[in-house]
């Protein structure tokens, strides 16, 4: 039986990827020398929950868990605004960028997370923080480094978006390969909310 890595994540519209691909321009010529891996603008997505090593037939299973929550919740609208690192600004490991939502993001994420519990997926440790991993660093990168990250991305913290529609929610295959992983979408659900 076939075992995917798998994940419950929102696309981003079109207009956030092109402001994200701006952003991620332009800090990739401020740090054309540092060992950062830049996401592809078309692999940026906002996860509510990674799932990990899922077998095939439980797919369909939580393809239906996704589909009713996504008939609970209605459709939002998400900003992106400033940036942030984990884990901490000394020790740049991820770079991302935040998001502003209503509570519809949180409820969404919430009910998701309960659900998979309940198919004896184990719950994450962490409380929810929405961002968008724009990049990673290359570990053991020194502190003069993680300097010149934290200051490039202090020149563009004033990051923002107009308002976008997020309407459905979508469970996810993850693939790995030489040069990073490919998301395979498997199942979307449209928000419709509870009336």
């Amino acid at each position: 039986m076939a075992v995917l890595r798998t994940f419950v994540a929102l696309e981003m519209p079109v207009p956030i990827e092109d402001q994200l691909s701006n952003v991620i321009n332009s800090l990739k010529a401020d740090l054309n020398d540092v060992p950062v891996r830049w996401v592809a603008v078309e692999n940026i997505h906002l996860t509510l929950k990674f799932i990990g090593e899922t077998s095939e037939e439980n797919v369909q299973q939580i393809s239906s868990l996704i589909q009713n929550c996504a008939q609970t919740v209605s459709p939002f609208e998400l900003q992106v605004t400033g940036f942030g690192v984990f884990p901490d600004t000394r020790r740049p490991l991820v770079l991302w960028v935040g998001v502003s939502a209503p509570e519809n993001l949180a409820t969404l994420q919430q009910k998701i997370e309960s659900g998979l519990a309940h198919l004896g997926y184990p719950v994450e440790d962490r409380p929810f923080n929405p961002h968008l991993t724009i990049a990673r660093v290359r570990r053991g990168t020194g502190a003069p480094d993680a300097k010149r990250i934290m200051a490039a991305m202090d020149a563009h913290k004033t990051i923002s978006s107009d308002p976008v529609l997020i309407d459905s929610v979508s469970l996810f295959q993850s693939v790995l390969n030489r040069n990073g992983s490919v998301y395979n979408r498997l199942f979307s659900a449209p928000l419709v909310g509870a009336g």
